[in-house]
């Protein structure tokens, strides 16, 4: 008797990648997806549509088709009267490639910030990535590759986007809060990793004491110890009173670590004893004493074996009990519009106004690098926000994109590898030479500079304050300020000669009086 023969599985994009043919599972299924960025009824925005081809392997992008889903809320179509009925067709090619094809219709289509009046092809690397798509600058769309998506649950951590990262990432805090296990969370900076911890404290048994935080970068010289560990009476000069310490301060709660790996080494091992035996011993006294802490620490830096700047390795097996990756905010695109609402409505409500926004003003922002990730995207928007005219519209002419680098409509060939950013360095060996150079070479802006010289934003800040060479911008006079102003209208040329951050230099212009000293 013949073998029964296995049913024949259905072909994807991820079956041609696999070498075994093994069926992949779900997860591993990365499928075309169109997630709206903006659209005039904001209620829309967030929400997804699969790209389902027909028989021909064609997709078609209308006014009235697809419907787009919204949490778990019934499929609307796009519906605006200013998109075309005529439809914007997709088409699938080899290799995951995706073509689109602008309708005959006057409906203006821009493809990652460039006008498209004829087939422009998508590579599968670049819709890894997200493609915007910007109709009419009333809608903003991000075609994108990612799993089918289940119904979203509620969530209540404070987190905005509903890409699969960020499901993810809520399924790990979900799943990891109720323990005690130790947890680090890793991440560029300003991915949220403070806001992560929150969510994780949020979720513990520990949810009714506050949690007690300190970024370790602050943290320097011989009070480090005496800061966490606590100190009794006479243990060092100056110390008048008993000091409970920080961590004594946790018992019962979370204790979050930010900056974690610019930590003494001396601290680290006094950490190591904590998290290894749960037990503490204050400066100056003789006996240990037991503390109940739930530890949680984030870093933007790698922790492992490093010759610049060595890290406990125990101590670091002990903290990544359980590790949170977060993702930049370039690898969750799709998520770009939900954010930009998200403190945009901030704004709103912060300066009571309604402000208006374009549609193409979000497709080209969220095609950019975002090396400062959503703290970077909320510290512009609120700029963008001071800066709004009468009627509330953002000022998007002649916007000063310095660093926000929109991709260009390509074709298959894939995208070239990301460079990879400069090694961590030891602030400590940053002298005032290295620290002016770096200032010199990046225009007077910190976090260019901060970024050249491979130190964190909180490392950044130290040293301008401890620098004897760069200036503190509100120790300047006024007058020095207005005498330099007077010698031409050029921003970077004021910093450059006061030896002050720009940013710092333009926030003080902005405070001073019209006239006399500020």
């Amino acid at each position: 008797m013949a073998a029964r023969q296995a049913p024949e599985m259905p072909e994807t994009e991820e079956d041609t990648l696999e070498p075994s043919r093994r069926p992949p599972l779900e997860h591993e299924i990365l499928q075309p997806q169109i997630t709206i960025l903006w659209h005039p009824d904001r209620h829309l925005i967030g929400a997804t549509a699969p790209v389902l081809w027909n028989s021909a392997g064609a997709f078609e992008l209308s006014r009235w088709a697809p419907l787009f889903q919204h949490r778990n809320e019934a499929g609307s179509s796009l519906g605006d009267r200013r998109i075309s009925r005529s439809p914007l067709l997709l088409k699938r090619q080899p290799q995951g490639a995706i073509s689109l094809e602008p309708p005959s219709a006057s409906m203006a289509v821009e493809i990652n910030g460039s006008t498209a009046k004829c087939t422009v092809s998508l590579s599968r690397d670049s819709l890894r990535s997200g493609a915007t798509i910007c109709l009419s600058r009333r809608v903003g769309l991000c075609l994108h590759l990612s799993p089918p998506r289940g119904q979203r649950e509620d969530d209540r951590l404070g987190l905005v986007g509903s890409s699969r990262c960020m499901a993810q990432l809520r399924q790990q805090i979900r799943q990891v809060a109720p323990t005690n296990a130790s947890v680090l969370i890793r991440g560029e900076t300003g991915t949220g990793k403070e806001l992560v911890a929150r969510a994780v404290h949020s979720l513990s048994r520990r949810a009714e004491r506050e949690m007690v935080s300190i970024n370790m970068a602050t943290l320097g010289g011989e009070l480090a110890a005496a800061e966490l560990f606590g100190a009794r009476q006479g243990a060092y000069t100056g110390a008048r009173n008993n000091r409970p310490g920080l961590i004594r301060e946790a018992h019962g709660s979370t204790f979050f670590m930010d900056e974690i790996g610019d930590t003494s080494p001396s601290v680290q091992v006094m950490l190591l004893r904590v998290l290894e035996e749960g037990r503490l011993r204050s400066l100056g006294d003789s006996r240990d004493q037991p503390v109940d802490v739930r530890f949680v620490a984030a870093t933007d830096r790698a922790l492992e074996a490093d010759a610049e700047r060595p890290f406990n390795q125990p101590l670091r097996r002990r903290l990544e009990t359980f590790v949170l990756q977060l993702p930049a905010l370039r690898e969750r695109r799709e998520d770009f519009g939900e954010l930009f609402l998200a403190f945009l409505t901030e704004a709103e409500n912060e300066f009571d106004r309604a402000l208006r926004v374009p549609a193409d003003l979000v497709c080209t922002l969220a095609a950019g690098d975002w090396p400062g990730n959503v703290r970077e995207l909320r510290n512009l928007v609120t700029r963008l926000a001071i800066n709004a005219g009468a009627d509330g519209e953002l000022p998007w002419n002649g916007f000063p994109a310095d660093h926000y680098h929109p991709a260009t409509a390509e074709t298959a060939a894939p995208s070239a590898p990301r460079p990879r950013g400069p090694r961590y360095r030891d602030p400590a060996t940053v002298n005032d030479s290295d620290l002016l150079r770096a200032m010199n070479e990046n225009s007077w802006r910190v976090m260019p500079a901060a970024r050249a010289l491979g130190v964190s934003r909180t490392s950044m800040y130290a040293l301008l304050e401890q620098s004897d060479t760069i200036r503190q911008t509100q120790q300047i006079s006024g007058d020095e300020i207005r005498e330099t102003m007077r010698q031409g209208p050029d921003l970077d040329a004021w910093a450059a000669q006061l030896r002050t951050p720009r940013e710092a230099l333009k926030r003080r212009i902005g405070e001073m009086e019209p006239g006399g000293e500020s």
